[in-house]
């Protein structure tokens, strides 16, 4: 859907043929002690902002309709298996992999056991994760600008607010966020 560099689905959509973000991705996040995040992001102008969204957006819904073909599942699988082995390609990688086995109470062959369980995977049984994991409907969009120079309101995919650090406050014009908004703000960037 959206990693493993130039030619993953939401960077051919959303940069190669809208031109819309020098990158973009989207892919869930794992963490060694909790369940991680889906997260999809990109860099574009400011003037583009609510249509790069949009088209982030439609990446998601077209992929959870259609889900992936053969070919494409393929490279992704690629690319995932041919990766790990640069995760440990020198003794203090090695050494941070086992500490984080050990720390977090791993099984020493837990590698072992996501590459046999990643070589498993089908593009049905993706699409399947896909559909019980990414809820469009709940996602929370945090967007960085100048929303003065937005092409419009971001009010269409939901409700917005506003939290800046106070030099910003007072040179962009329209209404702010109040402190305490912008603290839980900063608290849920977290």
């Amino acid at each position: 859907l959206g990693s493993g560099g130039f030619t993953n689905r939401m960077m051919e959509e959303v940069r190669a043929e809208r031109g819309l973000a020098y990158w973009a991705l989207a892919r869930w996040s794992s963490e060694w002690d909790h369940n991680g995040i889906f997260v999809a992001a990109s860099a574009t102008k400011s003037k583009t902002t609510a249509t790069t969204i949009q088209a982030m957006l439609d990446v998601m819904e077209d992929f959870l309709k259609g889900g992936v073909g053969q070919k494409e599942f393929q490279e992704g699988l690629n690319r995932m298996t041919r990766a790990e082995v640069f995760q440990v390609d020198t003794p203090g990688e090695v050494l941070d992999q086992a500490a984080d086995l050990r720390f977090h109470d791993y099984p020493w062959n837990f590698h072992n056991q996501l590459a046999r369980a990643t070589l498993q995977l089908t593009p049905a049984s993706v699409l399947a994760a896909a559909r019980r994991h990414l809820d469009l409907s709940h996602l929370l969009l945090f967007v960085m600008g100048n929303p003065t120079e937005f092409e419009s309101s971001l009010e269409q995919f939901g409700a917005v607010t506003a939290w800046l650090d106070e030099p910003l406050r007072a040179s962009i014009p329209g209404p702010t966020a109040q402190p305490l908004e912008v603290e839980q703000g900063k608290l849920l960037a977290r």
